[in-house]
């Protein structure tokens, strides 16, 4: 089977840096960790990253930074991973579930219709591409809401020259092996410094000296513990990984918007969202709209091709659906029956996609010979 994701990964670098890990005798959170925040930061145009061991806790955390009164109402997109919503109840507050629009971002139209029925937002850069970030910053600075970016998908997106994940008061990111920059799991918060002090309390159980920086000549034992803080952080055996990957991204990036441009220049029926010219989109996914969606999927892998669905609507699951009205609900499962999610990884051949997009233009002939 050809599969939707295959990671890829610095293999020899990798190895040569466990072993000298090991040999060092520290794999915790320490100086790797450092030397990955510090490179991360610097891809981002940002003055510091916090490294963590997943983008839901980079999500929680993030939400926590912004102190609000328990039980706030938090604006989070309907079609994206749990995650973005599942960090709202961490942190003690309400998802408000809004529908995403044609590009399968956020609505800014059914965003301003409740700004001032929330109070905050989180905005998922869907697919590495995102919304109007011009308009989105507008509506938050004129009601005076902080902007959270879930930008699990943006590994160095930009919007108009600026890094994905600078424009709101936080951004989060993620190395889940599917990512764009793999590591096997793992996220990284970005932000403005005054919530740097706060982040890495929290990812360490609120103490406020982790254990590597006591470490010397001598081991110092003294520490105090300023808040209730979280076991979240990362570890110099992930950063050694998200190291070495991070040499291969900017090639990787590059390979995946060759694979989307290819599909979209020989596949002119499929529906996918559109990039505008000032977004340069990281390509995580190739997301697209496709009538008879299931027998789409059934009929790519009755010839070998996974096809994903990214993803499920958090509305339709039975945890979150009274976080949004019938309309979202509605809304939200209608683009779903519709939506797949093909093959985009930078080692899938020039054959490999040939062999798809054949498949798929198979597919839609048989289906448009039928309809007719």
């Amino acid at each position: 089977m050809i599969p939707i994701f295959k990671p890829e990964y610095n293999i020899a670098k990798i190895l040569a840096e466990m072993e000298r890990i090991f040999e060092l005798g520290w794999t915790g959170l320490g100086r790797e960790c450092i030397a990955f925040e510090q490179a991360v930061a610097s891809r981002l145009e940002s003055e510091y990253s916090v490294f963590l061991n997943s983008a839901t806790a980079a999500l929680h955390l993030a939400i926590e930074c912004l102190k609000l009164p328990p039980g706030s109402r938090i604006a989070v997109p309907d079609i994206t991973f749990i995650s973005t919503a599942t960090a709202a109840l961490y942190a003690g507050h309400v998802p408000v579930l809004l529908p995403v629009d044609d590009n399968i971002q956020l609505d800014l139209d059914a965003l301003e219709a409740v700004m001032d029925r929330v109070d905050a937002v989180v905005v998922v850069h869907y697919s590495g591409n995102c919304c109007d970030m011009d308009r989105l910053v507008a509506l938050c600075r004129e009601h005076k809401r902080p902007l959270i970016e879930d930008c699990a998908h943006a590994m160095v997106s930009r919007y108009k020259g600026r890094p994905l994940g600078t424009f709101g008061e936080l951004g989060c990111f993620s190395f889940h092996s599917v990512k764009n920059l793999p590591i096997a799991d793992g996220g990284i918060v970005v932000g403005h410094k005054r919530h740097e002090e706060a982040l890495r309390s929290l990812r360490w159980l609120g103490i406020d000296k982790p254990t590597y920086d006591r470490m010397g000549r001598t081991y110092s034992y003294s520490y105090d513990v300023t808040r209730l803080g979280y076991k979240c952080h990362g570890n110099d055996l992930m950063a050694v990984v998200g190291l070495a990957n991070l040499e291969l991204l900017e090639a990787h990036n590059a390979r995946r918007k060759e694979i989307h441009d290819r599909y979209a220049a020989e596949l002119g029926w499929l529906r996918t969202p559109r990039i505008e010219a000032h977004t340069q989109s990281a390509h995580h996914l190739v997301a697209c709209r496709i009538d008879d969606r299931d027998a789409f999927i059934h009929y790519m892998a009755e010839n070998g091709v996974t096809v994903g669905v990214h993803y499920k609507p958090i509305s339709s699951l039975s945890l979150y659906s009274k976080y949004a009205t019938p309309a979202v609900r509605d809304r939200g499962y209608r683009l779903f029956l519709q939506l797949a999610t093909l093959p985009c990884y930078p080692s899938l051949s020039t054959e490999q996609q040939g062999y798809i997009i054949n498949l798929m233009n198979q597919f839609h002939e048989g289906r448009r010979a039928a309809t007719a």
